[in-house]
């Protein structure tokens, strides 16, 4: 399985009194992943699976890339911060057959999860894309095939 593991847009603080759950993503946020989105489609890129963290901004960021890759974004309480190794396992064993599984979270939980899988150490800023060849959901059973910065990819769309 081909594992996508892409850290939220830019989110604004919380609104009073709601606390980080409610965090939005700003329009600057939504604008990169639009761009993102459009390079990611131009290439011909899509996902078998598309699974969100629960927290609003993790849910936007899903909302916004969907269209561009074939998807229709899913919510799960797996993802949201905190999320595991164990977590991320027992999601993925839902959908055997999803052989590109795109996962929408949070820092630092997603660098955690690229170590954890491949041993490799990565700053994943918000709107950052890692790609892991995720031969087996258990430590160093993955192999990292990139890490996509999210201003780099978004000059991709023109």
């Amino acid at each position: 399985m081909v594992l996508y593991l892409f850290r939220h847009g830019i989110a604004g603080g919380a609104p009073p009194g709601q606390g980080d759950v409610a965090r939005a993503l700003t329009p600057e946020g939504v604008q990169r992943l639009k761009l993102q989105a459009a390079a990611l489609q131009r290439a011909g890129f899509h996902v078998d699976w598309l699974v969100s963290s629960p927290l609003v901004r993790a849910r936007q960021t899903a909302e916004v890339l969907a269209p561009a890759l074939g998807a229709t974004p899913e919510i799960d309480t797996l993802l949201k911060p905190g999320c595991t190794l164990n977590d991320v396992a027992e999601l993925v064993a839902r959908r055997p057959e999803a052989g590109r599984v795109m996962l929408v979270g949070h820092q630092p939980d997603l660098g955690r999860l690229v170590r954890m899988l491949t041993g490799s150490n990565a700053k994943i800023r918000t709107g950052t894309m890692a790609v892991i060849d995720a031969q087996a959901l258990r430590p160093s059973g993955g192999l990292l095939l990139g890490l996509y910065d999210p201003e780099v990819v978004a000059r991709l769309a023109g």
